[in-house]
């Protein structure tokens, strides 16, 4: 399966070629470790009246996976606009060896074309040189303890200042409807027993 997409990619990017737009990607470094950011330089070239886009943080890197990126000024000069930039992609495959083919987009009204770069490749390199297949239960380092051990309670404060917010939100809306009456009650209570006291 994945030979069949890197066919399509790589005709992706011969069609692209044979176009006006023409897309070179290239790995800074040789090598890469499982979740590092490498650094990887792309420019495109093509007729200034045409509207290139470069992908952004939501676009897919195939089996990378975006971290950051640096973009440059364009640059024009007799109609042909140079864009150039450094994306830091990382990659949490375990092949030896990672290919990666970089997309541009061309905006026509509302239409998309893709171009792509050519496949770079980088290396990965391992951190563990041996994987063994199962460790037996013996070797595992485990520590068996049946004693209770008593877990301080942590103070629930988003659960509290909701609860407090919604009981003062509550209180507000009770006295904003029936403030006059509440006030009325409480006047005609304060009159009653000053009349009874009087009586």
């Amino acid at each position: 399966m994945r030979f069949y997409i890197v066919l399509l990619v790589l005709f992706f990017s011969a069609v692209a070629y044979g176009q006006d737009v023409f897309v070179r990607g290239k790995f800074l470094q040789d090598s890469i470790r499982i979740g590092e950011p490498v650094p990887y330089a792309v420019s495109v070239r093509y007729p200034s009246e045409k509207n290139i886009l470069f992908p952004d943080s939501t676009s897919a890197f195939g089996g990378f996976e975006f971290a950051y990126r640096r973009y440059f000024p364009t640059e024009t000069a007799s109609g042909i606009s140079t864009d150039s930039a450094v994306y830091w992609i990382n990659s949490f495959e375990i092949d030896s060896t990672q290919q990666f083919v970089f997309p541009v987009f061309e905006i026509n009204g509302t239409d998309t074309t893709f171009y792509f770069s050519s496949a770079d490749t980088i290396w990965l390199q391992q951190q563990v040189e041996h994987i063994p297949d199962s460790i037996s239960a013996a070797k595992l380092p485990l520590k068996i303890d049946t004693v209770y051990r008593n877990v301080n309670l942590l103070f629930n404060y988003p659960v509290w200042f909701t609860s407090g917010g919604i009981f003062l939100f509550v209180l507000l809306a009770i006295w904003l409807i029936f403030g006059k009456r509440i006030r009325r009650y409480f006047i005609r209570r304060s009159l009653m027993n000053g009349f009874n006291k009087f009586i």
